[in-house]
């Protein structure tokens, strides 16, 4: 239910925007890592600077190489020296840098209270209202109140009625992307959760849980 692009829009620093294919992120110290500001708040027995919100990407500099590596995020002048690429390009910054780090693998901030780790500074802000039952965006008509502010915008689709996200093939409209994604499945037929027990699949994720406990239920006890 997170969008990148609204979890990002909270990052403080340097929010230019980078044009498609124009500009790649070099670290004045090193391109396969950012690092960290550790000062500010005290969260969770943590020491997060949830209000910079930095996300590690001061040390990043801008250079026009138009030619992008998915792998590490190096760039290059011309195509040819471009060896991989995923065709990915972002307008903010902390985008970019997510993304390289969807391939290094490196999720710098982590949770001090359940050891979980995250790419994103933001996120693990956002993750930390989970111990702490923190709720600071209230629904101004019912007094309802969320964790991250991606929650509230849905919930207010309630008492507005918006329904931002229709379907291309029979015009029902939805509230959110994701309930799209599954509807447009009833048209397509796709079925992406798949039984490891029997090999039957699924439009949801949850209609998949429900099956594999029938499974559970016929294996006898050892």
């Amino acid at each position: 239910e997170i969008k990148e692009e609204e979890e990002e829009r909270l990052v403080s620093g340097d929010q230019q925007s980078i044009k498609e294919g124009e500009t790649i992120m070099k670290s004045k110290q090193d391109e396969s890592s950012v690092h960290t500001d550790t000062n500010g708040c005290d969260v969770g027995n943590s020491s997060v600077d949830c209000d910079g919100e930095d996300d590690g990407v001061s040390g990043y500099s801008r250079e026009v190489r138009p030619f992008s590596c998915s792998e590490c995020g190096q760039s290059f002048k011309r195509k040819d020296h471009l060896r991989r690429h995923c065709g990915k390009s972002y307008s903010r910054k902390t985008g970019l840098v997510a993304h390289i780090r969807s391939h290094t693998g490196e999720r710098p901030f982590s949770c001090s209270e359940c050891g979980k780790s995250f790419a994103l500074k933001t996120r693990l802000c956002k993750h930390q209202r989970s111990h702490t039952g923190e709720r600071p965006f209230p629904c101004s008509e019912c007094g309802k109140s969320y964790r991250r502010k991606d929650e509230l915008v849905v919930h207010m689709r309630n008492h507005t009625g918006e329904r931002p996200f229709p379907c291309s093939e029979c015009g029902k409209a939805y509230r959110r992307k994701e309930d799209l994604v599954v509807h447009m499945r009833s048209h397509t037929g796709e079925r992406p959760f798949s039984c490891s027990e029997c090999g039957k699949s699924f439009p949801q994720k949850s209609q998949l849980l429900v099956h594999q406990r029938s499974h559970a239920v016929e294996r006898p006890f050892p």
